[in-house]
């Protein structure tokens, strides 16, 4: 056998490349070793460099191998030896064994392939957590993408791109091999178009299939592509079984990772590249594997700063959970609850904290003006409402002076009282009443009430006003006391009947043989007004009642309408979005 031999392969560049190929440098350079592994064309060993001191791999095949598989190792040989990037292994030598067999020695890569670190995925995470080992195999991802975009800008396509094909060595470092089934592309050499390539079914894109259709780097986009749902999903992109093969002609049905059990969350913008990279047409794949490398890149980056975003929120929250311990700090709780809703708007405990602290403040001493023009505004509001349902006072007098009075002290006391109670409700719409024109009120409606009492008895009439009274009251924005008020509410018909049963006041109501006779001390009790007046009294009551109510419950339901409209507009400021893209 002559020492060179040379075969023929097409290369790179525009012309076939044929070189002498020496033969017996195999056994001479190389000391052979332990097998690596093993595949259809032959096998890799360790081998140590004989020249030049170092540890190699061989991949060789054996001597009765068939003629066509001599010339792929040949030609793996020289296009792998063609492409000079960190993540590809380097090729050393090329020769032929003294009985013909063809061998190639390159970087010897000792480590774990990714499928193997998928195997380990559980284990991992547990020792890792999720998100950190999803950012490394994102990361070796990427050096696979730039070193499958280092090869297409050379013309070559690996073709069978899976996690067994990419290894990761004990320095974390990634490695794209076993290029055995390569072919080249390019539109200015005409074969391009007729050579074809083997791969692994369920990462081969559709094209593969289809021996009409060139080949060109859209093949490796579509194998990364299925790569990445994997590692995002903890499943492969096609099941495995005997409907492999029509799964892939057909295309994935979903090709987005979070749908599936166990898939990763808050990935939207993985799981639209996903479903790119592995459509069914290729024009709709990201234009090149760079492509793909560039926009898990962008993600990563977005992700790290969230993190970062989020650990810094974690530690403004800290602190305004610490200062919202103290009372004097509640500004600097706000604060920086504020400071860390900016940095993580999608942070519930963020909302939260904010909500709480908005809802359950005491008043701040910056909003004390603001809280008095709001008080002094209500007291405006009351005195309108008073100034009105005092009108209806009127009737008492009138019926009085109907009835024929039998006591001008007690007619010009109820038009007194009135009165005083007018000019008071008057001065407050205006907002010219004294601080203490509510408790001033409240003590003549008491003492109103007391008068009422000795005309048909203390129960007949003067609950009711009493309640309204006391129901008006408490509505001041100003009021401190309520218990007072309440307690004179209790007085008003209390008082009068217990100076009649101790025999101070003459009694206004007699039970005699079984009916209950009322009678009034301070007018006649003509039928027939008598009557009349108490329909009237009790219409003005209950007018009186409807006044008030509507002071209460219109305000305060405007008010509830404002604070539910604010609380709304406030949770949708820090509401959390469903969509956790980063």
């Amino acid at each position: 056998m002559a020492d060179e031999l040379a075969i023929p392969t097409r290369l790179l560049g525009d012309a076939p490349a044929s070189g002498p190929i020496p033969v017996g440098r195999v056994s001479v350079r190389f000391t052979l070793g332990a097998p690596l592994g093993k595949g259809g064309m032959g096998d890799v060993v360790l081998a140590d460099d004989r020249e030049l001191g170092r540890p190699v791999a061989v991949k060789r095949v054996a001597a009765d191998a068939p003629a066509a598989h001599r010339g792929l190792l040949i030609r793996e040989a020289r296009l792998q030896g063609q492409l000079d990037h960190p993540s590809i292994p380097t090729v050393y030598d090329l020769a032929l064994d003294r009985d013909g067999a063809p061998a190639f020695a390159m970087r010897r890569v000792s480590g774990l392939t990714l499928a193997e670190i998928l195997g380990q995925r559980r284990q991992l995470e547990a020792s890792l957590g999720r998100e950190r080992l999803l950012e490394r195999l994102l990361r070796y991802l990427v050096d696979a993408c730039r070193a499958i975009e280092h090869a297409h800008q050379r013309g070559v396509v690996h073709c069978d791109l899976k996690p067994g094909n990419l290894m990761v060595d004990d320095d974390d470092q990634v490695f794209v091999i076993d290029w055995g089934v390569a072919t080249t592309f390019g539109g200015d050499r005409p074969d391009a178009a007729q050579e074809r390539a083997g791969g692994t079914l369920g990462y081969m894109a559709p094209e593969q299939l289809d021996p009409t259709t060139p080949l060109d780097g859209r093949v490796d986009v579509y194998a990364l592509g299925a790569i990445l749902f994997e590692v995002l999903a903890g499943e492969p992109l096609h099941p495995r079984g005997p409907g492999l093969l029509d799964a892939v002609l057909r295309g994935a049905s979903d090709a987005r990772p979070s749908r599936r059990p166990g898939g990763a969350t808050g990935i939207d913008p993985l799981d639209r590249l996903c479903e790119r990279a592995c459509a069914r047409d290729r024009e709709l794949r990201p234009a090149s594997a760079g492509v793909l490398a560039a926009e898990i890149v962008d993600w990563l980056d977005r992700a790290r700063d969230l993190a970062a975003r989020q650990a810094r929120a974690r530690d403004h929250l800290a602190r305004a959970r610490a200062a919202q311990a103290t009372p004097t700090q509640r500004d600097l709780a706000l604060a920086e609850a504020g400071r860390a809703l900016a940095l993580a708007p999608d942070d519930p405990d963020c909302a939260a904290l904010i909500q709480e602290l908005l809802s359950d403040a005491d008043v701040p001493p910056g909003a004390a003006a603001e809280l008095a023009a709001i008080a002094d505004e209500d007291e405006r509001r009351i005195g309108r409402a008073a100034a009105w349902s005092h009108l209806g006072f009127l009737l008492f007098p009138l019926v009085l002076v109907l009835q024929g009075q039998s006591s001008w002290a007690a007619l010009l006391g109820s038009l007194s009282l009135w009165a005083s109670l007018e000019a008071l409700a008057i001065a407050a719409a205006r907002g010219r009443a004294p601080r203490w024109w509510a408790g001033a009120s409240v003590a003549l409606l008491l003492a109103q009430s007391m008068v009422y009492a000795r005309y048909l008895g203390p129960f007949a009439i003067t609950p009711g006003l009493a309640a309204l009274t006391c129901a008006g009251a408490l509505t001041h924005p100003r009021l401190r006391r309520p218990a007072v008020v309440i307690g004179a509410m209790l007085l008003s018909p209390l008082g009068p009947f217990a100076l009649e049963e101790l025999g101070v006041l003459a009694p206004t109501t007699i039970l005699i043989d079984g009916d209950l006779v009322l009678s009034s001390t301070i007018s006649a009790v003509r039928p027939e007004i008598t009557i009349a007046a108490w329909v009237a009294v009790s219409v003005a009551v209950q007018a009186v009642g409807l006044v008030i109510g509507q002071m209460i419950a219109g305000p305060a339901h405007a008010a509830r309408r404002r604070v539910a409209a604010q609380a709304w507009h406030l949770e949708g400021l820090v509401r959390t979005s469903p969509g956790g893209a980063p």
